[in-house]
């Protein structure tokens, strides 16, 4: 059956006052806020909520998240001049009934994509992500420098606050907040620049867990290959940046004549293992925890033990109250972790 969503994939499908929501997205790039709802998807099919009303009063953007929360359905979009938070006035969505909650990436407008959320102890926390670490929203500026993820938290009177996050790459003045210090103290991606993704979030019991996802593990890999890359960079770039790397070269061999016996080819692939070598204690995700949203704890820092699991792609919490994780990981396939719930303590949700 032809379902007429327009959309290559969705993030996030949510049941909110008996009807299943689901947010359609563009293959890649900027496409319109698309929200689709359906009573009986099977029998029913789908349904697009209309927001084409006054602009100030409807979400637009790419459409991330959703949450059923308060009695009120909340929608995350990813915009090029930073991500934000819409919610339903009423119970249910209505087209110029939308009150806006979060604007402009919390304050800085490199956050683009709101890509996790939980509710925990009466706060939604969000954490942000660039897609692939560099690829922006931005038609006219696709490829952006990396940043680590910010992670802001909203309370039940829609006011928000920075809980991880540092001084913005792309400041911006919000409509509806202040961006003030971190109340964790932690900068942007707990000040590690590889984490891109705040990639999930999820609640057991009185903790809160966050992973994320890290592109340390791929710098090793990369390495080897500068080579290649130069020279498709020295065949556009002009004298002067050629000259540059040429001087540095010269650096570099002056500092340990070895290098300059050996080809460019090995010193890297040398360096590349070097790294690898180094880098079994910090490659690889990051899996951090909370007990008041404020102070935070490393769970792992590589990983948990494989500096090739590079994101926590899943954090599910079962019936029984048990937190699975799992791992992306493109060396050696995914790997699947469980945190059992203790069995003598109450239930958690």
């Amino acid at each position: 059956m032809d379902s007429g969503i327009q959309g290559y994939s969705t993030r996030y499908m949510v049941e909110h006052k008996g009807k299943l929501y689901m947010g359609a997205l563009p293959l890649t790039g900027l496409a319109n806020f698309q929200l689709y709802c359906s009573s009986d998807p099977e029998r029913e099919g789908w349904q697009l909520v209309d927001v084409n009303g006054h602009p100030d009063k409807n979400p637009r953007g790419n459409l991330d998240l959703l949450l059923s929360y308060n009695n009120h359905l909340y929608v995350g979009t990813g915009l090029p001049t930073g991500f934000e938070i819409w919610r339903t006035r009423g119970d249910e969505p209505v087209k110029d009934n939308w009150k806006l909650v979060v604007d402009k990436g919390a304050g800085d407008a490199r956050n683009e994509h709101p890509w996790a959320l939980a509710v925990f102890k009466d706060y939604i926390y969000i954490g942000t992500a660039i897609e692939a670490a560099v690829l922006s929203l931005n038609p006219d500026q696709r490829i952006v420098p990396p940043k680590g993820f910010d992670v802001i938290r909203i309370d039940r009177h829609d006011n928000w606050e920075l809980v991880v996050g540092g001084i913005p790459v792309v400041p911006t003045q919000p409509t509806t907040g202040t961006r003030g210090l971190p109340l964790s103290g932690f900068p942007s991606g707990f000040g590690n620049i590889s984490n891109a993704y705040c990639w999930q979030l999820q609640a057991q019991g009185d903790e809160l867990y966050l992973g994320t996802f890290s592109w340390s593990v791929l710098i090793p890999y990369f390495i080897p290959l500068l080579p290649e890359i130069l020279r498709e960079l020295l065949a556009i770039n002009t004298k002067g940046y050629q000259q540059a790397l040429l001087e540095y070269w010269k650096y570099i061999t002056q500092v340990d004549p070895l290098f300059a016996q050996l080809p460019i080819e090995e010193i890297l692939q040398r360096i590349a293992e070097f790294l690898l070598r180094i880098g079994r204690k910090t490659l690889g995700f990051d899996l951090w925890k909370t007990r008041d949203g404020i102070h935070w704890e490393p769970v792992s820092l590589n990983g948990l033990g494989n500096i090739h699991n590079y994101g926590v792609r899943m954090l599910f919490l079962s019936q029984d109250c048990d937190l699975y994780l799992g791992t992306a990981n493109p060396f050696d396939g995914l790997e699947v972790w469980v945190k059992p719930w203790r069995h003598f303590a109450p239930p958690c949700c």
